[in-house]
């Protein structure tokens, strides 16, 4: 009926079917089974913190069938920001909503709405790496995440919702939506003195007005936001605004700079970005750091360099399931291959680069 796996005290049992297994749970009174998986939980917090530890989802599962459902909601939230850590976005995705599944059947009130706010971000989180910034699901969840803020009124999540909001819009070519978003960002930062969201205040807004066009507001702003980053205090901002927020804004002060005719100091600046991402070591923000920064590459017409740095981008960004970075990637590496004379290869990687940047959802300023 059973295997045993190992030696007691440390062996692992398993049903040799799932058919036995769950027939077996079944065959159990329903207030039976609650009160088993109720001591599966307390067994496993008492006795085995590491599998706590690597397994919150375990825990989770076993507190939805005790019915012990706050204690659930807590635990699905932890194996969904263990998953985002390690940028293991399915399964981030499928356990925050779990969490917010089964916190749907809480009492409705403040604590239920603050819960939910918490699950929110971490979803909009996920769904921007493994989606887009510009897709659908990736919108509505910070859309959702910005409507608990102002229910809630004045709490300190308000920053990293209109960041996902603001991005969003920058991405589907929104950019009157997106620059609104972006200076509420700002004055919410400032407002609150939070120096990590005055950071990314500056950081959308310039990124948002070099779009529109308006380069040297964007430079002042992008040159700010780089000024004012605290090493200490923002060297988690990717954690909070998808990558680190000084990484943002030299790369595209790196692109503006080339833009208005200051080549040199553009690949400074773009060589700076590197070697911050570098020492981060953060794989969202390297795979940012190439897929953005090969563009200055290729506005500075540095074909060796863009096709290394490209060929990174699209590595990195494949292993880490980033489309949008990966799409990118392939378009400057298409330009660069094009640049070495192989025009059919040339074409056929920025046309697939083109094609899934488009699945992403992103689209052109308009």
């Amino acid at each position: 009926m059973y295997s045993r796996h190992g030696t007691p005290t440390e062996a692992n049992y398993a049903f040799k079917h799932a058919l036995v297994r769950d027939t077996a749970h079944e065959s159990l009174l329903k207030a039976n089974r609650r009160e088993i998986h109720a001591k599966i939980v307390r067994v496993l917090e008492t006795r085995f913190p590491e599998t706590v530890e690597r397994e919150p989802e375990l825990l989770a599962r076993h507190c939805g069938e005790a019915k012990l459902l706050d204690e659930a909601v807590d635990y699905w939230q932890r194996a969904g920001q263990q998953a985002l850590r390690r940028s293991a976005l399915v399964e981030a995705i499928a356990h925050l909503r779990m969490g917010l599944d089964v916190l749907g059947s809480l009492p409705p009130g403040p604590e239920r709405l603050r819960r939910e706010l918490v699950l929110q971000l971490a979803l909009g989180h996920s769904w921007l790496h493994a989606r887009g910034f510009a897709a659908a699901e990736t919108g509505s969840t910070y859309a959702r995440a910005h409507e608990l803020c102002l229910e809630l009124v004045d709490v300190p999540e308000l920053p990293q919702a209109l960041y996902g909001r603001c991005a969003h819009h920058v991405h589907r070519g929104e950019l009157n939506a997106a620059l609104k978003l972006a200076r509420d960002l700002l004055s919410a930062g400032e407002q609150r003195g939070d120096g990590s969201a005055t950071v990314a205040g500056h950081r959308m807004v310039g990124v948002t007005l070099c779009l529109l066009g308006r380069l040297g507001e964007s430079r002042a702003h992008l040159e700010a936001g780089a000024r004012l980053y605290d090493p200490e205090r923002d060297r988690t901002s990717a954690f909070t605004y998808a990558s680190d927020s000084r990484v943002m804004c030299l790369v595209w002060l790196s692109q503006v700079l080339v833009m208005l005719g200051y080549p040199e100091q553009g690949a400074a600046r773009h060589n700076e970005a590197l070697r911050h991402a570098g020492d981060l070591s953060q794989a969202n923000t390297s795979a940012l750091a190439f897929s953005w920064g090969c563009m200055t590459l290729q506005l500075l017409h540095d074909v060796p360099n863009a096709l290394e740095e490209s060929t990174a981008a699209v590595a990195l960004a494949a292993e880490l399931g980033f489309p949008l970075y990966q799409a990118l990637g392939d378009v400057v590496h298409g330009w660069a291959v094009a640049g070495n004379g192989q025009l059919e290869e040339a074409i056929a990687l920025m046309q697939r680069g083109f094609d899934d940047y488009r699945a992403t959802a992103a689209r052109q300023p308009r």
